[in-house]
């Protein structure tokens, strides 16, 4: 190895795409264990043979780190190749999350977990042995025997995903969050259709609403249950919220008539954007209307339940609902703006099939990279002011003596 640090085993290697399977080299005890790819160089012409990934066992050395890039000689080709950065696992606990919450990227990637469509085709006896480890560690409070922490980590992925929290039953595959972009996306690629009527645009807002609020039901908190009078209140008023907003912009562009032909065409693209946002804001206050008259539990920052505060519920509702108007943003605006270019391409023009399968791309590519990024930008934890609470909050002391200045709640989603 360069920089006298000698290779000491390829424990496992992949089949090049030279054709040819990487030798075993040994050299010293394979304590380290690091993942690479590989350039494979025939010593003889000097020609590029292939690629190939391995896992490379290391000496040991607490004093120097293994070098980034190596160059090997191993069966009949000569390997150079970088190493990857060993990712650490955090060790796993069901106390909180795998990725830091308090940082967009580690929000990001806890929501990109979330909505990870892979889990829906987990079969049975995942789920159960899924399930089996995460009972045993909360028996224990240690991890299995012979099980890591990216083992537990997964297992806790599955069972977030495919199973109630509250009930223990298996979310119906639609309308887990797992699932939500593979079949949200058909309402998304319907409501963004050029050329709708009315009836067409009524329908897609009403198909929307309707799948929101299936997904909304299905992962509902049953521990504290909303009423059906209170789902149903939301309900209407999302779809009505919706189909509303999305007719009136829709007749307000067409009695536009400074407006080209061309021009209405285009604005009426962005039409869902408003309605969605619109039917958000409507069913974020119908259906959190108890938090803000009984109010929500604020906790100060040792974490400790300070009580009940309708004001922070306020802060809660409006921030959630400001949250659900961003969140349609990009799902909604990227999809028209770049069929709008792509449209100009002659061979779209000639093919309406084509064109349809293209806009069905733009939109689905779209949902499934924005929607984890929007809802990623706002973290969920909201923090106020003691001076802006009830009278009761502004003079409670901490467990130093101090006045507690800001207090903390969880705003939802």
């Amino acid at each position: 190895g360069l920089s006298g640090f000698p290779i000491a085993d390829v424990v496992r290697s992949s089949q090049s795409l030279g054709g040819e399977q990487c030798g075993r080299l040994r050299l010293g005890p394979p304590p380290v264990q690091r993942h690479g790819f590989f350039l494979l160089i025939r010593p003889a012409t000097g020609r590029f043979a292939g690629i190939a990934s391995c896992e490379l066992a290391l000496p040991h050395n607490t004093s120097t780190q293994p070098p980034q890039h190596h160059l090997f000689v191993c069966a009949s080709h000569t390997m150079f190749g970088f190493l990857l950065p060993k990712a650490e696992e955090p060790p796993f606990t069901l106390e909180r999350p795998r990725f830091d919450q308090s940082s967009f990227s580690g929000r990001l990637r806890h929501f990109l977990d979330m909505t990870d469509p892979s889990t829906l085709f987990v079969g049975s006896a995942e789920l159960s042995r899924s399930l089996t480890l995460l009972e045993d560690f909360a028996r224990t409070g240690r991890v299995p025997e012979g099980v890591s922490d990216a083992d537990m980590w997964r297992a806790r992925k599955v069972r977030d995903s495919t199973v109630h929290p509250d009930t223990g039953k298996t979310v119906f595959m639609p309308f887990r969050m797992s699932g939500f972009v593979p079949f949200g996306s058909v309402t998304v690629v319907g409501m963004l259709l050029p050329h709708q009527t009315a009836a067409s645009t009524a329908f897609w807002q009403w198909a929307n609403q309707s799948h929101n609020a299936a997904v909304n039901f299905a992962n509902r908190n049953a521990s504290s249950p909303v009423s059906t009078g209170q789902f149903f209140a939301s309900y209407c008023g999302a779809v009505g919220g919706a189909v509303g907003v999305a007719l009136l912009a829709n007749r307000a562009i067409e009695r536009a008539s400074s407006l080209s032909a061309a021009t209405q065409g285009l604005l009426k693209r962005f039409v869902p954007l408003p309605a969605v946002a619109t039917a958000n804001v409507v069913n974020v206050y119908l259906m959190r209307g108890r938090e803000l008259e009984s109010g929500i539990t604020v906790t100060d920052a040792e974490g400790q339940d300070r009580g009940m505060s309708r004001a922070a519920a306020r802060a809660a509702v409006f921030d959630t609902a400001l949250t659900r108007v961003f969140l349609p943003v990009p799902v909604l605006f990227i999809p028209p703006a770049v069929m709008h270019q792509l449209e100009k391409l002659p061979a779209l023009q000639r093919s309406p099939r084509l064109r349809l399968a293209t806009h069905a791309a733009v939109c689905i590519a779209a949902f499934g990279a924005a929607l984890p990024v929007a809802i990623a930008l706002f973290p969920q934890q909201g923090s106020i002011k003691a001076d802006n609470l009830e009278p009761e909050f502004r003079d409670i002391r901490g467990s130093d003596g101090r006045r507690v200045d800001t207090f903390f709640y969880n705003k939802g989603l």
